[in-house]
């Protein structure tokens, strides 16, 4: 049995079916279809002006979930990656991202986005009384990337009541 070689990523093709002027050969078996996103109008009073009527913000309904086995699934039917595949990539994801955001790194995902830890915390006098303790909480954000980003800005919305 041959040993298998290691990647080289200099001779790797990206399937990006965000942006068509790629050089991967793959077409997705279906088109991507314009997305619309339903919403509803919710009432909601300024806090600090009790007293004046409320106005209306838009809230987004949503359609659904979609579960890893789904994502994984519609992966596939658009790539050469069987379901299993992707099903085990994504499990490594979910294991690595966060490691790396534990480790303080910002995860950089290219045209899809990046995540990062932010962290919110109590005052301190000075900077040398504020200490690890004072963070109440840490979140997790992604900020998409220019494809995706793109993708997200063409989005239909429809109201619904």
């Amino acid at each position: 049995p041959s040993t298998p070689q290691p990647l080289n990523p200099s001779t790797l093709q990206p399937i990006n079916h965000l942006n068509p002027s790629t050089t991967s050969t793959h077409q997705p078996s279906q088109p991507l279809n314009p997305m619309s996103v339903n919403y509803k109008p919710v009432p909601k009073k300024n806090p600090s002006q009790q007293t004046e009527p409320a106005k209306f913000y838009a809230q987004v309904v949503s359609s659904g979930d979609m579960t890893t086995r789904q994502l994984a699934k519609q992966i596939s039917a658009i790539s050469t990656v069987s379901a299993a595949d992707t099903m085990a990539v994504i499990e490594a994801f979910l294991e690595v991202v966060p490691q790396a955001l534990a480790d303080g790194k910002i995860v950089r995902l290219g045209d899809f986005g990046s995540f990062s830890l932010a962290a919110s915390s109590t005052g301190a006098a000075d900077a040398s009384a504020l200490t690890s303790a004072a963070i109440n909480k840490v979140s997790v954000k992604f900020r998409a990337g220019k494809e995706f980003a793109k993708t997200i800005a063409a989005i239909d919305f429809t109201k619904t009541i």
